[in-house]
C-alpha cells in the first residue's frame, strides 16, 4: 500500500500545486478585473416618410423627447429633450445617438425603472403620434 501511494505522490502533489495556482489566478483576476463606465447614450434608428408616404431625404432637424407619460404635454412630464440635425438617406432611413451632445447628456436617473416614452418631432412640425415606449435594451444603461 505504501509503495502504491509513493508512486502516485508526484501526480497528487502536482495536482495540488496546479489547483492552488488556479485558485490564486482566479482570485487575482477577480480582484484585478477591469471595470468600465456605462455610456449614457442611446442609439436610435428610424425612417421618416412624408404625408404621401414618400421618403424624406437630406438633413432634417429632429427633436427627441423622453416623457414620463404616453400622451401628456405637461412640462412636468417632460424628462429630457435634444434636437439633432439628422441625415436621412434616399429611402428616408436615419440613425443617430441620443445624449451625445454636450449639455444634453442623458441623466443617470432617466431610465430608473419607470415607464418612459420617446417622442419624435421632425422639423418643428408637431410630435409624431403615438410616442414609443422605451423597452428593455436602453434600460441596460442602469446595469452599470
Amino acid at each position: 500500500m505504501v509503495k502504491r501511494f509513493a508512486k502516485r505522490w508526484p501526480a497528487v502533489a502536482f495536482g495540488a500545486v496546479l489547483a492552488a495556482a488556479l485558485g490564486v489566478g482566479i482570485a487575482w483576476y477577480a480582484r484585478a478585473a477591469p471595470t468600465w463606465d456605462v455610456l449614457q447614450t442611446l442609439h436610435y434608428q428610424g425612417r421618416l416618410l412624408d404625408s404621401t408616404g414618400a421618403p424624406v431625404t437630406g438633413a432634417v432637424p429632429i427633436t427627441f423627447r423622453v416623457w414620463s407619460d404616453p400622451t401628456s404635454i405637461a412640462p412636468a412630464d417632460l424628462l429630457w429633450w435634444e434636437t439633432l440635425d439628422v441625415e436621412l438617406d434616399a429611402s428616408g432611413f436615419f440613425e443617430t445617438t441620443l445624449g451625445a451632445t454636450a449639455g444634453r447628456e442623458l441623466p443617470a436617473s432617466l431610465l430608473e425603472g419607470s415607464p418612459r416614452w420617446l417622442g419624435i418631432e421632425p422639423r418643428s412640425s408637431g410630435e409624431l403620434s403615438p410616442r414609443q415606449l422605451v423597452h428593455s435594451v436602453p434600460y441596460a444603461l442602469r446595469a452599470g
